[in-house]
């Protein structure tokens, strides 16, 4: 992940953070800590919905990869096929 990508995630974690705390206003301690724990949890959402993203990411590249690979083998293949063919003709002309 690029330097930037990182920075829009971390603001996108702390604009999240502060969104649940506007909204779940402490009037004790508990409420502290739950409002605290529910940030936290946010934080941990976005960052883990960053990196499945990045995964998907990741295997569609992986899956592209194996297709052109798969591709290259076959015309390969019929490359190598021409190539013995044009070289028994030879070998049946030079017979002649």
């Amino acid at each position: 992940m690029s330097a930037k990508a990182a920075e829009k995630m971390s603001k996108l974690a702390s604009n999240g953070v502060h969104a649940i705390k506007s909204v779940v206003k402490p009037k004790s301690i508990h409420a502290e800590h739950m409002r605290s724990y529910m940030a936290k949890g946010a934080a941990m959402a976005l960052v883990s919905g960053a990196l499945a993203l990045l995964a998907i990411v990741s295997m569609k590249k992986a899956k592209k990869c194996v297709e052109d690979h798969r591709r290259w083998e076959h015309e390969d293949r019929k490359l190598d096929e021409a190539l013995n063919e044009s070289l028994d003709a030879s070998d049946a002309v030079a017979t002649y």
